[in-house]
Parts: structure tokens; C-alpha cells; sequence
């Protein structure tokens, strides 16, 4: 019977070996070193203890929550350990995990949440009649994520939502590293009964310089052709009719705001850390960004106070 011969490595592999062991050795030390020098940042990431927005008091007067979502991401090993290394604002602020979305809603169906769609929410603040322990979800860009991930957990629980949307970036599947959701997928959110939708612009849902474009001086034109353009797509392609806009980075001024109301437009919608309330202008109406901090600190308690 054949048996297996030990042998000897001779002198050069043995230093081969040697040297492989320690050029490994060396990586590992680096690595862990480098992890250890930022042991700070990491101890700042994402939605660990750091809120999507500062909150500079806390939400006090009587109102509606507008909680808003970009990204739903899954909760593989590598999105989560990408978030806790990285320090950027797209896994800062503007994600939440697929795990984190399912126990937001589900809390916020425990609390006993009124959830209005945007219709019933321009309705109420127009009214100044918002029902107690009012909530609107809406989602900004619409990546696959929100088509993957969010839609199953809103549809399951019968919640309403409303999708922004950038009309000539959809179906992109390279957009800013995004791959965004297609029109059929759209539609199909759409037909839940659930969805309802606003422009995010056209193509203009980008920085000149350090400024959002569509708040450059001299871009007033240009943005008046973009808007028109994104809510003649979104309304060809679901047929539906769109009545708002929420402004690309969160802000706006009086010239953009003006432009929503000359093309017809009922609302615009911001990023502030504050309720929506019914004196509030209908083009600078509040939206927080959540995370699972912000969630559990400042818009859980409030809605199960109120």
C-alpha cells in the first residue's frame, strides 16, 4: 500500500516561508493599527449614537411628523460594516437599515400612528386639523432600495408613503453610485394604493461648486424647464397628478419657491428639524431625516406624547 513520503523543505523555502509569514504579519499590524488610530470616528458612526440632524430643541408644539427616508438598505455584513468604518453623509444620514425601517414602522404602528397620505396631509394643515399622532412617510431619489426593501414592510402594514422622485435619473443604474428604481417598479408601488408621488427635479439634483444647481443665481430658467419636464414624465409614466416638490439637499429660497407656485404646484417640502404645523407655509413644510437614533430620541417620544 502506498504511503506518504514526509519531506524535508530545504533552507531557501524555509526562508520563503518565513518571509510570507512576515509581510502577513505586517498587514495585519497595519490594518489593526489603522482601525485603532480611528477609534473615534468609528465611535461617531452611523446612527450607533449620532443623529441624522441636529435637533437645536425638541419637538414640542402640536403638529404632524414628517419622517423622511432615502436609502433602506440591506442588512448584509458588508453595508454594516461599510457604515460603521466610513464617514460619509450618504451612510451618515441619509440610510437606515432594511432591520431598523421594519422596527420604525412596527413601533410606530404600536404607538398607535395616523398615517396620512400627502393628499389627506395638505388637507389637514390646510384645516389646521391634524389628527392626533400624525405621521407622513416619505422617501426622496427612490433607489432600488425603497422598492426592495421599504415597499414590502409599508405594504404589510398598510402604510401610506410618498416618493419623490429625480424623472430623468430613473431606471439609471449607475446614478451617483445608485442604482435607482425603474419605472415599472414605480408603477407598481403605485398600484398598492399606497404610493403617492412629487418631483425631485428632472436632472438637477447636483452641486455647482458648493451650491445645489437649482439655487444658483442665474438658473431660474433653467430650473422652470426642469420642473416642468419632471412632472409631465411623472405624471405620463403613472399617471397620476403631481402636486409637489421636495427640494433636492433640503432648502430652497423665495425665487424657486415662487416658480413651484407658477407652475401649480401646492407644496414644497424641506429637511428641518421641526414639525409640520398648520401655519407653516405650504412651500417650506418640515421633513426630518431619520435614523435609528433620531427615531428612538426625538420622533418615537414625541408621537407617544401627542
Amino acid at each position: 500500500m502506498p504511503f506518504l513520503k514526509r519531506t524535508r523543505l530545504s533552507l531557501l523555502e524555509v526562508r520563503a516561508l518565513i518571509k510570507k509569514i512576515f509581510i502577513w504579519t505586517t498587514i495585519i499590524a497595519l490594518i489593526s493599527l489603522f482601525f485603532l488610530s480611528r477609534k473615534e470616528l468609528f465611535a461617531e458612526a452611523f446612527s450607533a449614537d449620532k443623529p441624522a440632524m441636529s435637533f437645536p430643541e425638541k419637538l414640542t408644539e402640536d403638529g404632524c411628523l414628517g419622517l423622511n427616508y432615502h436609502r433602506v438598505q440591506d442588512d448584509a455584513l458588508f453595508v454594516k460594516s461599510a457604515r460603521t468604518v466610513l464617514q460619509s453623509n450618504e451612510l451618515v444620514q441619509y440610510s437606515v437599515l432594511k432591520s431598523e425601517f421594519q422596527a420604525q414602522i412596527d413601533a410606530l404602528v404600536e404607538a398607535g400612528a395616523n398615517f396620512l397620505n400627502e393628499e389627506q396631509l395638505l388637507k389637514a394643515k390646510e384645516d389646521g386639523d391634524f389628527p392626533e399622532k400624525c405621521a407622513w412617510i416619505s422617501f426622496d431619489d427612490i433607489d432600488v432600495s425603497v422598492y426592495d426593501n421599504a415597499f414590502p414592510i409599508l405594504k404589510e402594514a398598510n402604510v401610506p408613503f410618498t416618493m419623490f422622485v429625480i424623472a430623468g435619473q430613473v431606471g439609471n443604474k449607475d446614478f451617483s453610485n445608485l442604482e435607482m428604481a425603474t419605472w415599472d417598479q414605480l408603477r407598481e408601488m403605485k398600484d398598492s394604493g399606497l404610493a403617492d408621488f412629487g418631483s425631485h427635479t428632472f436632472d438637477m439634483h447636483r452641486f455647482e461648486g458648493e451650491t445645489p444647481v437649482f439655487l444658483v443665481p442665474g438658473q431660474a430658467d433653467a430650473f422652470r424647464e426642469d420642473l416642468k419636464k419632471s412632472v409631465e414624465m411623472i405624471e405620463s409614466e403613472l399617471d397620476v397628478t403631481v402636486k409637489s416638490f421636495a427640494y433636492p439637499y433640503g432648502n430652497t429660497n423665495e425665487r424657486v419657491a415662487r416658480i413651484l407656485k407658477e407652475q401649480d404646484l401646492e407644496a414644497g417640502h424641506i429637511l428641518a428639524p421641526q414639525v409640520i404645523r398648520p401655519a407653516d407655509d405650504n412651500y417650506w413644510i418640515n421633513r426630518v431625516i431619520v435614523n435609528q437614533t433620531t427615531f428612538d430620541d426625538v420622533l418615537l417620544p414625541y408621537l407617544e406624547k401627542n
